[in-house]
């Protein structure tokens, strides 16, 4: 009997040996626990950082423009002037679409700080990102690729059709004449793009010439990630 206990005894030194102690097992979960959650706040304080300095940028940015564009946003929304816009181009398809499309704000803020580098005295660009969601039975990838190639101007830039159609708005009140442009593509289910906006006539062919670097922006803002190729 003795022999058999202390078998047993020795069985459960061994058996609570090798990991450690449940307690000190308990106190290690504990600690990885600890470890991930603070990981995890470090991440989120550190897009917040991100975000507020893209803010700060598209303001600094915008800050000569707002002279003449006032109703430019800081949050990734479109401005009244682009939604009137977009509302009064009667008969086009893509300016319905992305009237109706609701901004993906996190993505277009991070779009307008990057293409706040393209910004001049009489220019201004306001970021379109969203999303294409073919469970609401109305906008589907195939619609936004039609759409597209019915725009004024298509140009294919890296494998991507861009599509250009002419905005304009003139504001009796201000006394200035507001040229723009909707310049957008898709990009796998999102609609992707921008309006450029300025107070001086918009020679076409020199924003097609700008549009590789402007588009570079836009997916450089995006994270680089590819636009879906033109078939």
């Amino acid at each position: 009997m003795r022999i058999r206990s202390r078998s047993l005894s020795l069985l459960l030194v061994l058996s609570c040996g090798g990991d450690g102690a449940p307690g000190e097992q308990v106190d290690a979960a504990k600690g990885r626990a600890s470890a991930a959650a603070g990981k995890a706040r470090d991440a989120v304080t550190e897009f917040k950082g991100r975000a507020d300095a893209t803010k700060d940028a598209v303001r600094e940015k915008t800050g000569v423009a707002k002279a003449w564009a006032s109703d430019l946003t800081h949050n990734g929304t479109l401005s009244e002037t682009a939604r009137g816009w977009l509302d009064g181009a009667d008969g086009s398809k893509i300016a319905a679409i992305v009237a109706k499309g609701e901004q993906l704000s996190p993505a277009a803020l991070a779009i307008a700080g990057s293409l706040a580098a393209a910004y001049e005295s009489d220019t201004a660009i306001e970021p379109v990102y969203q999303k294409i969601d073919p469970a609401s039975g109305e906008v589907t990838t195939k619609a936004v690729d039609d759409a597209i190639h019915e725009m004024g101007r298509v140009e294919v830039i890296d494998g991507v059709s861009i599509g250009f159609k002419e905005l304009t708005s003139t504001t009796a009140e201000k006394r200035v004449t507001e040229k723009g442009y909707l310049v957008l593509w898709r990009r796998d289910d999102h609609l992707v793009g921008f309006v450029y906006r300025s107070r001086k006539e918009i020679d076409l062919e020199k924003l097609v010439a700008d549009a590789p670097r402007l588009y570079g922006l836009v997916e450089e803002g995006l994270g680089g990630g590819a636009a879906t190729p033109s078939e």
